[in-house]
């Protein structure tokens, strides 16, 4: 299992970065999620690999048309992977806007 800077490691520099897929840019992804049990674990790793809290779920579980199905509540972490993920996301859809 990989902690939160392997993950950044994994799954954005190798793809993103590659030159021959520059013209992917728009479509990398730009932050990870994770969901963490606090009954099990505290988020540590996540903390101090750079990761940012969010809050937590409801704990109600997957949403699936006739499917009831239970879970606990779980702290969302996410991890931005760029310096301007938040520009990005927050930038209207056709917009330039670095």
């Amino acid at each position: 299992m990989l902690d939160g800077s392997g993950v950044n490691r994994e799954v954005h520099a190798p793809f993103c970065e590659r030159p021959e897929v520059q013209f992917l840019r728009p479509t990398c992804p730009l932050l990870l999620e994770t969901f963490v049990d606090p009954r099990h674990y505290t988020g540590t790793c996540y903390r101090a690999a750079g990761w940012q809290l969010l809050g937590a779920t409801s704990g109600r579980g997957l949403a699936r048309p006739g499917q009831s199905y239970r879970s606990t509540p779980r702290q969302v972490w996410l991890k931005p992977l760029s310096a301007d993920c938040r520009d990005r996301l927050c930038a209207a859809p056709g917009n330039s806007r670095p």
